[in-house]
């Protein structure tokens, strides 16, 4: 859960080329289509505009937060671009965060919703099935909203837990929670998608 406040960075609304770090000097942008993923820092502070809110929105489609994102650039070093990353527009909106789980969840149709991993045997397979699938419909009639969760690094197990500590939380509770997970999924997607 996130416990500070940041500052919002003051920003230019110029949408033209980033200013070399430490000038007034324009470097020209550069074509993402002739980009390969993940960019490299330098490159993303060259995208255009577009190209460069068409790869940060895929992570995190707030409004604020890209925004917020690629009006900070040039960033001076990659830390600095993951420090914004998870300060941008906190906090979030309820309309934002309703817009950022329909997002997340489009996103991951694809993808099996069934936390897998770590299974050992039929038997082990069944119940933790189980388990998921009947704590993940109280999850779902308690908050009215699929359960989200940064998956990456947990095991099955832990995800459980997880999911079953949640449903004791309250609404605005809970609400905090989603949004922290989704900023931490977030980063995890623009640090695949942009390197040091």
């Amino acid at each position: 859960m996130q416990t500070r406040r940041p500052t919002s960075p003051t920003h230019s609304t110029n949408r033209g080329p980033a200013p070399v770090a430490g000038t007034r000097e324009q470097i020209p942008p550069v074509d993402v289509d002739q980009a390969v993923l993940p960019l490299h820092l330098s490159t993303f502070n060259r995208l255009g505009w577009e190209q460069a809110v068409d790869l940060v929105r895929g992570c995190l489609d707030v409004p604020r937060w890209w925004t917020d994102l690629v009006l900070a650039r040039p960033y001076l070093d990659y830390e600095s671009l993951l420090e914004a990353a998870r300060d941008a527009a906190y906090p979030f909106t309820p309309a934002e965060l309703e817009a950022a789980v329909d997002h997340h969840l489009r996103q991951r149709l694809a993808v099996d919703d069934q936390p897998l991993d770590d299974i050992r045997s039929p038997a082990s397979f069944q119940a933790r099935q189980g388990a998921w699938t009947d704590l993940n419909d109280q999850y779902l009639r308690r908050f009215g909203r699929a359960f989200i969760v940064r998956a990456a690094g947990r095991s099955t197990a832990e995800i459980i837990t997880i999911l079953a500590g949640r449903l004791g939380n309250d609404l605005e509770t809970e609400d905090r929670v989603v949004a922290t997970q989704l900023r931490q999924i977030a980063l995890l997607d623009l640090t695949a998608k942009i390197k040091e």
